[in-house]
């Protein structure tokens, strides 16, 4: 199961470096030289409007979420996060695609980021709102399936102890 959902994610996730020339090309394209169309820029507002992952090598195992650290600077369009503490370069990165949409809406439409933002997070966990309320209903049901477990087992113990006497 746990396999299950790094696979689900990670093909939910597009690099970085395509994500940036996606809003660079959809948002960007009629307003060339804009000084935030530089493609490091962009991965920066990328990285500080939605999560952020690296993603490994080795396809089993799963993408891990790029802490958002303010000491981090990118380069090569994205591709790489270099951090100025001395720690390891970060490569491999990846963003949701969803996401990207919703990068892209933020960026056309600034007055409304914070609206548009809010909208897609609803949207994303209105899943994992489903499955929550399927997994209370499914504990509650063990529940009272248990509580009658329970109560057939004192009856067999102590239909047990009346044959013994």
């Amino acid at each position: 199961m746990h396999m299950e959902r790094a696979d689900h994610l990670s093909h939910r996730l597009m690099p970085l470096e395509l994500a940036v020339m996606l809003v660079r090309n959809k948002v960007y394209a009629s307003r060339p030289g804009a000084p935030s169309s530089e493609p490091n820029a962009i991965a920066r507002f990328i990285a500080a409007s939605v999560p952020i992952y690296e993603c490994s090598k080795d396809p089993s195992r799963r993408p891990s979420a790029v802490r958002r650290d303010h000491d981090g600077l990118f380069r090569k369009g994205g591709r790489e996060l270099h951090f100025l503490d001395g720690r390891p370069i970060k490569k491999d990165l990846a963003v949701k695609a969803d996401d990207v949409a919703c990068v892209i809406a933020m960026l056309r439409d600034p007055e409304h980021a914070a609206d548009i933002r809010a909208e897609a997070l609803k949207t994303q966990a209105q899943p994992v709102q489903d499955r929550a309320a399927e997994l209370k209903s499914q504990c509650e049901n063990l529940r009272v399936r248990s509580q009658a477990l329970s109560r057939q087992c004192q009856e067999l113990r102590a239909s047990a102890k009346r044959r013994k006497r």
